[in-house]
């Protein structure tokens, strides 16, 4: 028999040759995006965080100012896609999830978090592409700017939809644990 990593005795799955201890089973597959969502957010939202604070350097050069745009621009399409690809992933596992079903309420509140995010996704889309044609073409450099702006500002709208999903997919796993009511027995105010 194989012990766990804390050395109690392990239960073997038959046939995937993978040990679990027991009491704690596998991580559905919608749990484990759920996880990569939270990582997503995270990382979304410290781009959008450097993005929004960084200038270019004083004293540069129309072209240079547009680089320093067009990095940053690079670096949004990035965490877009990031955003496209998870969302199909969890399209997918969420509609050829044979595992337990979900409760009405926590489905309906799914799909909704589904619906939110993929409508965040195609804003940050649209800002993004806006902002790259305006770069390309003759757009005034306050046009640019501001176009700039808003697209490095839906990293903050994706992060916190990432962040909504995340838990929607984790379940009641992915709640913060809840605090227990304040009693006046328990040194509350009276």
């Amino acid at each position: 028999m194989a012990h766990g990593a804390d050395g109690s005795p392990a239960e073997e799955s038959v046939g995937s040759g993978r040990v679990t201890a027991p009491g704690n089973p596998p991580a559905s597959q919608r749990e484990k995006l759920g996880r990569r969502l939270e990582v997503l957010a995270t990382k979304l939202t410290n781009t959008n965080e450097r993005l929004a604070e960084d200038w270019p350097k004083e004293g540069e050069q129309e072209e240079q100012v547009a680089n320093f745009w067009r990095n940053g621009l690079e670096e949004v399409k990035n965490g877009v896609v990031s955003c496209q690809r998870l969302e199909r992933k969890c399209r997918a596992v969420i509609q050829g999830d044979k595992g337990q079903p979900l409760p009405y309420v926590a489905r309906k509140q799914l799909d909704e978090a589904m619906r939110q995010f993929r409508t965040a996704i195609r804003l940050a889309r649209r800002d993004t592409l806006a902002a790259i044609h305006a770069l390309e073409g003759r757009q005034r450099p306050t046009t640019r700017s501001d176009l700039y702006d808003r697209a490095v500002d839906q990293l903050a709208e994706l992060s916190e939809r990432c962040a909504g999903l995340a838990t929607q997919m984790c379940g009641e796993k992915g709640l913060p644990p809840a605090r227990p009511p304040v009693t006046p027995e328990a040194g509350g105010p009276h």
